[in-house]
């Protein structure tokens, strides 16, 4: 075996399987509180399923798996930089593919392996297994060590709630590693079925003497830390992986769905840390390394760029994530502009804002976006699913993190991703419009009608937007950029309407093909004020019936909103020319 320096210390040793001592040290980089002993219950040997977690994943094929063998043998004890580097440009080049599905980034062109894979293998993962497949997929054939966890528990064990909301996080109750010459489809595809979305919700401050450690830690917020292959977390029970970082500052991920869609999206205030106890933010994988036959982790201290200032800031802060800031380029940035602090940090540079070509960037992306979600609704079409009425009368307990046909075929939480998406650009297009009236001189803009010439940029990419979806009596409906924002809150969430309804059609014209039953127009009416909330809340108890919607059940539990936030960027450089 190839040996490489490592300055990894303090580690806590794995096998191929085990289970986790029954009590450990927890909190030990607490910046806010002495160090606590913390009691982790004792967890069975055998791999516990979450009551959320999935089963086998639809499609694998064991007798691709057998016949396909092919032994993951270990070459170098550690991941050196090069390596890391390596599966950075191997996350951005299954980016910089288009494919938009699972199976497809990893048979596609992106995929530098996919000639050794055996004929017939397909590979499948949503949010919480695509970073997993990813990396373990990449180790594999690089002969690289990795481990991963197996299982994960509440820290709180009086919380009756689904885990992968536990308010005050999870713990790694049991982890594996590779041995060499283990089967290496067999271990990857044990990994993607056996993780889920609980096992981000750990505290980066659990280090590895504690022995219920994360496979990731969090970063410090610069481009040497978060790069392709980055994992970021949303606590409201999202995950997705850093496929591209803009000279401009602006990050593309990677979202993998239950429907195994993947689509690239924008980074935005979704995804920001904020309780470190929930583990979310931005994180890398946690270093490990080959000694005396064993896997080693490597601990905080040792693991490059670990930081919590994505949850305190860098400036002095006797309080959380409220009371941060943080130094930029810009000066000392508060939380209330933490997506301006990341952009600033992750910029080439000083921020410049080139309105010109940000909203030309920005319409490009989310027309990404809208067409995945067009895609996504097909699905479910293709599936019948519109044709189903909704089950037992009641909307699910929580309509954003549930199983079954609404989690594979529901979009609420896509659908709020993407209206965030288009709000932040349109509050981006209304702060470089007022920086450009008072004189700043961080717009760059040397013509002489900057509204004309970025409501301009805005008409010309948006028709490069082309867009349509197929109608219930089987015509084409075609729908420009801009149809698509205008008609984003009238876009139905809820897989058991028609595609018209699931699309926004408002006008009779294009309702016309719609086919179905008036008790379904009565739940899309009811749904309007759920349609019109960019928030997801994942604790909420819901399962609420079409009545107690039309009473305004969902607005009185803060799921539902009356108000519009503003989409129309069009309209409002319209408004001030």
């Amino acid at each position: 075996m190839k040996k490489t320096s490592s300055r990894i210390a303090g580690a806590f040793v794995l096998g191929m399987m085990m289970t986790i001592p029954a009590t450990s040290q927890a909190g030990l980089f607490d910046i806010f509180k002495p160090k606590q002993k913390e009691y982790f219950p004792p967890v069975p040997t055998q791999t516990q399923t979450s009551p959320t977690q999935s089963g086998p994943m639809k499609g694998w094929s064991q007798d691709v798996l057998v016949k396909g063998g092919k032994p993951w043998i270990i070459k170098q004890d550690a991941w050196t930089d090069a390596d890391e580097a390596r599966f950075s440009q191997f996350v951005e080049s299954i980016y910089e593919s288009g494919c938009n599905t699972v199976p497809k980034c990893m048979s596609g062109k992106g995929n530098w392996y996919r000639d050794k894979d055996p004929a017939g293998m397909v590979w499948y993962a949503d949010c919480g297994r695509f970073p997993y497949l990813l990396r373990s997929y990449f180790a594999f054939h690089n002969g690289l060590p990795f481990q991963a966890a197996v299982t994960a528990q509440k820290r709180d064990p009086s919380d009756k709630g689904e885990i992968k909301y536990a308010a005050k996080g999870t713990y790694i109750a049991q982890r594996r590693a590779v041995k060499s010459g283990t089967n290496g489809y067999q271990f990857v595809r044990s990994t993607v079925e056996s993780v889920y979305s609980a096992v981000f919700r750990v505290d980066s401050r659990l280090d590895v003497d504690s022995g219920v450690f994360s496979d990731f830690y969090h970063v410090a917020i610069n481009r040497k830390n978060i790069r392709p292959g980055t994992v970021v977390y949303d606590p409201n029970g999202h995950i997705a992986t850093v496929a591209k970082i803009q000279d401009s500052g602006k990050i593309i991920l990677l979202d993998s769905h239950p429907d195994n869609s993947v689509s690239r999206v924008v980074y935005t205030g979704a995804f920001q840390a904020r309780s470190m106890a929930q583990g979310g933010g931005f994180k890398n994988w946690r270093p490990v390394r080959i000694s005396g036959g064993k896997t080693v982790t490597a601990s905080n201290a040792n693991s490059p760029g670990f930081s919590l200032e994505q949850f305190v800031g860098d400036q002095p802060n006797s309080g959380g994530f409220s009371t941060a800031k943080w130094s930029t380029s810009e000066g000392i940035l508060p939380s209330s502009r933490y997506l301006d602090v990341v952009r600033a940090r992750m910029s080439l540079g000083a921020v410049k804002y080139r309105p010109i070509q940000e909203i030309q960037s920005e319409v490009a992306n989310i027309c990404l976006m809208m067409q995945d979600r067009i895609d996504s609704v097909q699905a479910a079409i293709n599936k019948g699913i519109d044709s189903k009425s909704m089950p037992n009368g009641r909307l699910p307990d929580n309509i954003y993190g549930t199983s079954g046909e609404w989690e594979e075929y529901s979009t609420p939480s896509r659908d709020a991703r993407l209206k965030t998406a288009v709000a932040e650009m349109y509050s981006d297009v209304v702060r470089m419009y007022k920086l450009y009236q008072a004189r700043d001189a961080k717009v760059i803009y040397d013509g002489n009608d900057i509204v004309g010439d970025m409501l301009n940029a805005y008409d010309r990419a948006a028709n490069e937007c082309q867009l349509s979806y197929k109608k219930s009596d089987g015509r084409t409906q075609y729908l420009t950029y801009q149809d698509f924002v205008e008609r984003l809150y009238a876009m139905s969430f809820d897989p058991y309407h028609c595609v018209e309804q699931r699309m926004g059609a408002t006008s009779g014209a294009e309702l016309a093909s719609c086919n179905q039953s008036s008790s379904k127009d009565e739940w899309y009416k009811a749904e309007q004020s759920i349609r019109n909330s960019l928030n997801r809340p994942y604790e909420t108890k819901m399962g609420w019936s079409v009545d107690q919607l039309k009473a305004g059940a969902a607005i009185s539990a803060g799921v539902g909103v009356k108000e519009q936030t503003p989409l129309n960027v069009r309209a409002f450089l319209r408004s001030v020319r």
